[in-house]
């Protein structure tokens, strides 16, 4: 997954966690994430919305 998600926010391998970890999180704060979202995330599917957080849009 820490692949998938370095090619998503183009981090690199060792920053890609973090990347991802502020970037979600400030989709929390802002209510762009919503439950559903960390649900998809659990379950490893990327939807458009999640794709868009986790490039930084």
């Amino acid at each position: 997954m820490t692949l998938a998600i370095s090619r998503l926010s183009r981090a690199s391998d060792k920053d890609a966690p973090r990347v991802a970890c502020n970037r979600l999180l400030a989709a929390m704060i802002s209510g762009r994430a919503t439950y559903d979202d960390f649900v998809d995330i659990k379950s490893h599917r990327f939807t458009p919305k999640l794709i868009k957080i986790f490039q930084g849009r």
